[in-house]
């Protein structure tokens, strides 16, 4: 379904509420349903990359 944002809207980006999320793509705001992820289980290249990446980000500030 295409809808058309009123001004304040036309900005929106993040979660919209428990089970939604808006963003933008090509230039148009996306509504979707935020993935459930409660039983996921990482995987060793999953646990990896999120290691590697804390060390090399965590407690810069830009």
């Amino acid at each position: 379904m295409k809808v058309n944002f009123i001004d304040p809207i036309l900005s929106i980006q993040g979660n919209i509420s428990k089970d939604y999320y808006c963003r933008l793509c090509n230039g148009k705001n996306v509504i979707q349903r935020r993935p459930d992820r409660s039983n996921h289980v990482r995987t060793p290249r999953e646990a990896a990359n999120q290691k590697r990446f804390a060390e090399r980000f965590a407690g810069k500030k830009h």
